[in-house]
């Protein structure tokens, strides 16, 4: 890590720099009011004061080879259309073979009205959480619900409404 050799800190704190960022993953780095802000992924931050914009841009280069970038869901536009059967039995057949971008690109509809339409349908209801889907949302908890919900293979919705409901037990403890 070359920009921790530009920083004006001691050996024990570089060293222990050095094994915060490599131990968690970055979130966000921030350079405000001369300072640059480093949010980590397990509630962390590191302020460094006084930074050179060197170090700033060293340390954004860093982050871009070590954390790949999420890929963003793509968003096409759909007209809004009536359902018609024939559309809503190709969804209740293909819900737990295919993600819901599949399903959109299939049945021709955005994926939030492929969401809507699994809730109406009462899709969603028939499959509880397991205590392994529960453990792996439990470690993944910064992990975006979109992602999330394509491993586990439920609704951002579903995840949104079980994260709080983890969160809601932790504090009640």
């Amino acid at each position: 890590m070359e920009f921790l050799e530009k920083t004006k800190l001691k050996r024990e704190e570089k060293d222990y720099l050095e094994r915060l960022l490599l131990e968690s993953q970055i979130g966000d780095i921030k350079l405000m009011q001369n300072k640059i802000y480093i949010t980590l992924f397990n509630s962390k931050m590191i302020i460094l004061k006084n930074p050179s914009l060197e170090i700033y841009n060293s340390l954004k280069s860093f982050q871009e080879n070590n954390y790949p970038v999420e890929s963003k869901r793509e968003y096409k536009k759909y007209s809004v259309s009536i359902w018609s059967k024939e559309e809503e039995e190709n969804l209740i057949k293909d819900y737990y073979q295919k993600s819901l971008e599949d399903l959109s690109k299939k049945l021709k509809k955005s994926y939030y009205q492929i969401s809507m339409k699994v809730i109406k349908l009462k899709l969603v209801d028939t499959r509880p959480w397991t205590i392994d889907e529960v453990e792996l949302l439990k470690q993944n908890m910064n992990t975006s619900n979109h992602n999330l919900g394509k491993i586990l293979r439920r609704t951002v919705h579903s995840i949104k409404s079980k994260k709080r409901a983890i969160v809601r037990s932790k504090l009640e403890l």
